[in-house]
């Protein structure tokens, strides 16, 4: 008989053994998967911030468009690198008309790019560049 309960301890003891090893593997891996899709939603979070942020540069305006039914003007620039998120080059912009209503072809510009969520980007707070200011510009023909 005391061999019996001996037995029947021994088996109990090893059940809440393994029962409290069972329950640390689960929170752990439940801990690991909940900091791996925290980690995931703050990486897409920070690449979606970093994709909508004004993004500052220079170039120069190629042509003027014509305002279309979104009421922005589209223009082409070409404009220089944006480190770590554009390479130089030509492409078709939107802006308000008033923001570039004292501009022309050709005229050197700084301002900031936009992402706009139709798709393509515009541009806010230009300034005219004094004429002799140089540009790096690759412009794509």
């Amino acid at each position: 008989m005391k061999l019996f309960k001996t037995s029947l301890i021994t088996i109990f003891f090893l059940m809440g053994v393994f029962a409290c090893e069972q329950s640390t593997e689960e929170s752990t891996e439940t801990t690991e998967e909940s900091t791996d899709s925290t980690e995931s939603e703050t990486s897409e979070t920070m690449e979606e911030n970093t994709e909508n942020e004004a993004k500052s540069t220079r170039g120069q305006i190629v042509k003027l468009g014509e305002v279309g039914e979104d009421e922005m003007l589209t223009i082409q620039v070409d404009h220089e690198e944006i480190p770590d998120f554009m390479m130089a080059m030509r492409m078709d912009l939107k802006v308000a008309q008033a923001d570039v209503a004292e501009l022309k072809e050709g005229d050197k510009i700084s301002f900031e790019m936009v992402k706009i969520e139709e798709g393509g980007f515009k541009m806010q707070t230009i300034e005219k560049l004094p004429e002799d200011t140089e540009l790096t510009l690759k412009a794509m023909e």
